[in-house]
C-alpha cells in the first residue's frame, strides 16, 4: 500500500494533473481530465436529482469530488442539492468552496442564483444571474436564467436600472426587454451595448433565437434586421412575426450560399408560401445528389395540389433514410389527396414504429 501510495506521489510530481481544453458556452476553457470514477459518480448524482432524491445526489456528489482533481461545477451541484434538503449552513460552505475552486465559474454563479431565489432574495438571484452572463456572456443557459427572473419578477426593472450603464446590466436590460416583448426597449438596449462594448453578430443573433424560442417574434423580427451576415436567421424572424414580403425580398436578393446550399434556400421558400420556387430548387438539389430534397420537393408539389408527383417524391426516400418518417407523412398525405384514403391507411400502418 506505502508503495503505491509512493509511486503515485512521484508520478504526480513528474507529471502533474493531465490537462484537456473544451468548449464551454461557447469559449474554450482549459481544465482537468475528467476520470471514469469522478464522471461516473456525477451521472448518478444527476440521475438521483433527476428522480428527486437530493440525499443520493449530495453522496454522490461527494464521490465524484474525490477525482483527481475538485471541480466547481460539481461542488456547486452539490451545494444546490444541499440547500433543496434544507441544510442551509452546509450548503453555503460547499459554495463557498465552489467559489473558492473557481470565481470565475458561470456553474456557481448560476447556483447561486438559484438558492438565493428558493431563499426569497431576488434581488441576490438576479445579480447573480447578471454576473453568469457576464462570465460566459455565449452560454444559453445564462441568458435564458436571467430572462426568466427578469420576466417572473414585478421589482426586475427597477433593479435592472439600479445595476447602471455598464456592458453586463445593458445585456441584461436587453433580456429583459425580449421577455416582454418590448422590441423599442431591445433596440435601446442593443443601441447603448453599441456605445460601451463590442457586440458581436452571434451575440445578436443569440439573443434573435432566444426571441424565437420564447415565442417574441415581434423582438426577433426587429434585430434581426441588423443581421446581414445571417440571412436565414432574418427570414426565419420574419416570417415568425408575419412579414412575408420582407423575408421574401431577403431569399431573393441573397445567394444560395448564404443559406448553406439550395436545399435550406428551398424550404425557406416553402415556409414562405411560395411552394412554386421550393419545388423548383428541391429538384435542383435532387440534381445535386442530396437525398433529404425529395421530401422537400413532395411537400412543395403537395402545396401546389399535384398529389401524385408528391407521392412519387416522397416514395424516394428508402427505409433507413434520415427522414424516412416524416416522407412517409407526406406520402401517405400525397395519397390521400388523390382520393385513395384506404391506400393511405394502409401506408401510414405500415410506416416503421406504427
Amino acid at each position: 500500500m506505502i508503495r503505491v501510495v509512493v509511486l503515485l506521489a512521484v508520478a504526480g510530481c513528474h507529471f502533474g494533473e493531465p490537462v484537456v481544453t473544451r468548449t464551454l458556452a461557447g469559449e474554450r476553457r482549459e481544465g482537468a481530465f475528467v476520470s471514469p470514477f469522478e464522471y461516473e459518480h456525477f451521472l448518478r448524482a444527476e440521475l438521483a436529482v433527476a428522480r428527486g432524491d437530493d440525499a443520493e445526489a449530495v453522496e454522490e456528489y461527494a464521490m465524484a469530488r474525490l477525482g483527481v482533481r475538485d471541480d466547481a461545477l460539481i461542488a456547486s451541484r452539490q451545494a444546490e442539492a444541499l440547500d433543496r434538503l434544507g441544510r442551509v449552513e452546509r450548503a453555503d460552505a460547499v459554495l463557498d468552496e465552489a467559489r473558492e475552486l473557481d470565481a470565475r465559474s458561470e456553474s456557481v454563479a448560476l447556483a447561486s442564483s438559484r438558492i438565493a431565489e428558493r431563499r426569497g432574495d431576488p434581488e441576490t438571484a438576479l445579480r447573480e444571474a447578471v454576473r453568469a452572463t457576464e462570465i460566459a456572456p455565449r452560454s444559453a443557459d445564462a441568458w435564458r436564467r436571467l430572462t426568466e427572473l427578469s420576466a417572473g419578477t414585478e421589482r426586475a426593472p427597477e433593479l435592472l436600472r439600479r445595476l447602471g450603464d455598464d456592458p453586463t446590466s445593458l445585456r441584461a436590460r436587453l433580456a429583459l426587454a425580449v421577455a416582454a416583448d418590448d422590441a423599442p426597449g431591445a433596440e435601446e438596449a442593443l443601441e447603448a451595448l453599441r456605445r460601451v462594448a463590442p457586440v458581436h453578430t452571434d451575440e445578436i443573433a443569440d439573443v434573435v433565437e432566444l426571441a424565437l424560442r420564447r415565442g417574441r417574434p415581434t423582438v426577433a423580427a426587429h434585430l434581426a434586421e441588423r443581421l446581414a451576415s445571417a440571412p436565414a436567421l432574418r427570414v426565419r424572424a420574419l416570417l415568425a412575426a408575419g412579414r412575408r414580403t420582407d423575408a421574401e425580398g431577403v431569399l431573393a436578393t441573397e445567394a444560395p450560399e448564404a443559406f448553406e446550399g439550395v436545399l435550406p434556400l428551398a424550404k425557406l421558400w416553402l415556409a414562405a408560401g411560395r411552394p412554386e420556387t421550393a419545388a423548383e430548387l428541391a429538384r435542383e438539389a435532387l440534381a445535386l445528389g442530396d437525398p433529404q430534397a425529395a421530401t422537400v420537393a413532395a411537400e412543395a408539389e403537395l402545396a401546389l395540389g399535384r398529389g401524385l408527383p408528391a407521392a412519387v417524391q416522397a416514395s424516394k426516400v428508402r427505409p433507413g433514410a434520415s427522414g424516412h418518417a416524416h416522407a412517409t407523412q407526406v406520402l401517405t398525405e400525397a395519397i390521400r389527396s388523390v382520393g385513395s384514403p384506404a391506400l393511405a391507411g394502409e401506408v401510414a400502418a405500415a410506416a416503421p414504429g406504427r
